[in-house]
């Protein structure tokens, strides 16, 4: 993996943004849609969907590389926090995110990603929507005591998950755990305080599970990198 990676991430409930030096990616998947905003060269982001030159789309949980040297912009939109995204329905929305996203400033960037979040669909139950939440807040809690507080049985929720979320509920909640860490790094955390916060055995499950779903090591981040949070 190219360790060229460096700049911005800014993070927030629903959304995300890194701004800085781009480089490669190993192969991974993750719970949240992503445009790639290539802002000084082409490059390529192997598995997506190409919107326009220099700028792609990538689906929740689709496996991808992202090859993309120079300074780039990458936005995610947690897949936990819309509904189903089609990407037949969203040229027009994600060229006016690319838009916002090649903005020179980083309150525009973040206000365009925002857009986006609202221009996607709604997720459509209640209770799919509170569970994806406390997920979010909580990704220690048992999925069945989970299902309880949503008042559903764990096989109910599960298919509900699965059908409007296209994830299992275990796998968001791993989605869960690494959010938790990455607020965690934010704050000032080590590694390993940041994987034990989250509920990992140690860090190296940690780098693991981050390089899985990022493509990426942890450590990279934590080196070249300032995270900021937002609270909307």
């Amino acid at each position: 993996m190219s360790t060229a990676w460096s700049g911005e991430i800014d993070i927030g409930p629903a959304w995300a943004l890194f701004v800085g030096q781009g480089g490669e990616t190993r192969l991974h998947a993750h719970l949240a849609h992503k445009v790639v905003v290539s802002l000084d060269g082409e490059g390529d982001v192997e598995g997506a969907e190409r919107v326009e030159p220099g700028v792609w789309f990538v689906g929740s949980d689709v496996s991808h590389r992202v090859l993309v040297r120079g300074v780039v912009a990458l936005g995610f939109v947690d897949a936990g926090s819309v509904g189903i995204v089609h990407y037949a329905r969203l040229p027009v929305v994600l060229a006016a995110a690319a838009r916002a996203l090649r903005s020179p400033e980083n309150e525009a960037r973040i206000a365009g990603l925002k857009t986006l979040v609202a221009a996607l669909p709604v997720l459509p139950d209640a209770r799919v929507a509170r569970a994806a939440q406390l997920l979010r807040e909580g990704p220690q809690a048992a999925l069945g005591a989970l299902a309880e507080r949503v008042a559903l049985s764990l096989p109910r929720l599960s298919h509900l998950f699965a059908s409007r979320l296209g994830v299992s509920p275990r796998r968001y909640r791993t989605w869960g755990g690494l959010r938790r860490a990455v607020d965690e790094m934010a704050r000032g955390a080590s590694l390993t305080e940041a994987a034990h916060a989250a509920g990992f055995a140690d860090s190296a499950h940690f780098s693991r599970t981050f390089a899985g779903m990022f493509g990426v090591v942890p450590s990279a981040i934590s080196r070249t990198t300032t995270i900021r949070r937002h609270d909307a």
